[in-house]
């Protein structure tokens, strides 16, 4: 056991433990990082969890076709309804197949073209400023279309 003399009494007293500084430290840097996630979780709560349970909460009543007319609570028949149709579990199928066709086929290309601009051989140089020009040519058709839309000439000469 370790001791520490204090300067003023003279006596020996029992030093403080590591494993509780240690600790505190632990719980110091996991409330700062909770500090760090908390925009994060903020927005992610406000157009995620937010806009899902209005809409589970929408689900729950019949909504009528025109505004200030009062709702009527059907609770989980309407959705009961809309899952056990036959248009839904066609579409659910459809969605189905295409994720199973187009995310391992997207995946595999890219993957390929990735590993085919990473080899050294003639006239690599040119397929890499293609393979790469979609990044920056997408970046600059967005700049000319916002410059465009946001440029105040354009906006009060078209009305």
């Amino acid at each position: 056991m370790t001791v520490a003399v204090s300067a003023g009494a003279g006596r020996e007293a029992p030093a403080a433990p590591r494993h509780r500084s240690l600790r505190s430290r632990k719980k110091r840097e996991a409330a700062l990082a909770y500090l760090f996630i908390l925009p994060a979780l903020l927005i992610f709560s406000v157009f995620v969890f937010y806009p899902f349970l209005r809409n589970f909460k929408l689900a729950l009543y019949e909504n009528p076709p025109y505004p200030n007319l009062p709702s009527h609570y059907v609770g989980l028949h309407q959705a009961a309804t809309v899952l056990s149709s036959s248009a839904f579990l066609q579409s659910l199928l459809s969605t189905v197949l295409f994720v199973l066709m187009v995310v391992p086929t997207g995946l595999f290309l890219g993957l390929a073209l990735a590993v085919a601009a990473h080899r050294k051989l003639q006239g690599i140089a040119i397929y890499r400023v293609i393979f790469s020009s979609t990044v920056v040519s997408s970046v600059a058709v967005a700049a000319l279309v916002f410059g465009t839309l946001m440029n105040p000439w354009w906006a009060s000469s078209r009305g």
